[in-house]
């Protein structure tokens, strides 16, 4: 089996003229193999089969779950294949970055698995009772420190995990952990 991986990655805002206004947060895992709930698609780049998780601002202005954003797409692929010309053409540009995370408690698959269930279950959590999305605390970055919260990795890990290049809104927030269960 490849390796299995659960990663924190920052990329830039996903607009046409980002001038370094801040970092959109996801979370990326690379299954290595293993069955991941909720019949999200795998991904493939050089060779590394992947899948994203992040939380986005709705046109409705809620915070809501998506797997395998375009955007975040294309920075996991940037990662695992050591492309990224944007940042050679904007100067703004930091590149796609991740800090990978060690299971707290458990071996990296189970870690996984549960990752991308909890991240199901703040889905299932909000399509009833939506989170409002606001830049400066309830947004992508809050979003995945409470997940990581939720499966057990430390207030310290977390900040150290949730540092990036470039400017990071609220990675050291929280949202309601009840989402996530």
């Amino acid at each position: 089996m490849a390796t299995v991986a659960t990663s924190w990655v920052a990329r830039n805002l996903g607009s046409k003229m980002n001038i370094g206004f801040g970092n959109h947060h996801f979370i990326m895992i690379q299954p290595g193999g293993f069955a991941m709930p909720g019949g999200i698609e795998i991904k493939n780049a050089g060779g590394t089969d992947f899948l994203t998780l992040g939380a986005f601002n709705s046109d409705e202005g809620n915070m809501v779950f998506e797997a395998n954003n375009e955007s975040d797409v294309g920075a996991a692929t940037e990662i695992l294949t050591g492309s990224g010309l944007g940042r050679f053409l904007n100067p703004f540009d930091w590149g796609a970055q991740k800090h990978e995370v060690t299971p707290p408690h458990q071996g990296v698959a189970v870690f996984a698995v549960e990752v991308v269930q909890r991240a199901l279950n703040y889905k299932r959590n909000t399509d009833s009772t939506p989170l409002k999305y606001t830049l400066s605390d309830d947004n992508c970055a809050s979003w995945v420190n409470t997940l990581f919260k939720v499966v057990g990795v430390s207030a310290a890990e977390r900040k150290r995990l949730g540092q990036f290049w470039g400017v990071d809104w609220a990675e050291q927030l929280e949202i309601p952990d009840h989402l996530f269960n």
